[in-house]
């Protein structure tokens, strides 16, 4: 699987089962081992989207901790878009600009 942050895309075995959870956990630790002067980010940190961000972004669907890419009919080659968490907490799509997703 395909997630994209920014101008980053990490490529991720995951299986049907996989849970969005456990590919937060996975991506946390990818993260925090690549930014070793950053303090370290938790899967409470990311969010994780699905949907066509170049034609309605709007109509991103944010793919929940208990999913499995199997619920979200999620295939190998789709791409998912990452969000970490500002200082407030909060996750949001509202970020995204058309500059910041980069697709291969």
């Amino acid at each position: 699987m395909r997630v994209k942050r920014g101008t980053e895309t990490f490529f991720v075995p995951v299986d049907r089962s996989t849970a969005f959870l456990t590919l937060k956990q996975t991506l946390a630790d990818i993260i925090s081992d690549a930014n070793t002067s950053v303090a370290s980010t938790s899967p409470s940190d990311i969010s994780l989207y699905k949907g066509d961000f170049s034609s309605d972004p709007s109509q991103m669907k944010e793919l929940l901790d208990g999913g499995t890419v199997s619920d979200h009919e999620v295939v190998s080659d789709s791409v998912i878009f990452m969000v970490l968490a500002k200082d407030n907490g909060k996750c949001t799509a509202e970020g995204f600009s058309k500059t910041d997703i980069v697709t291969a």
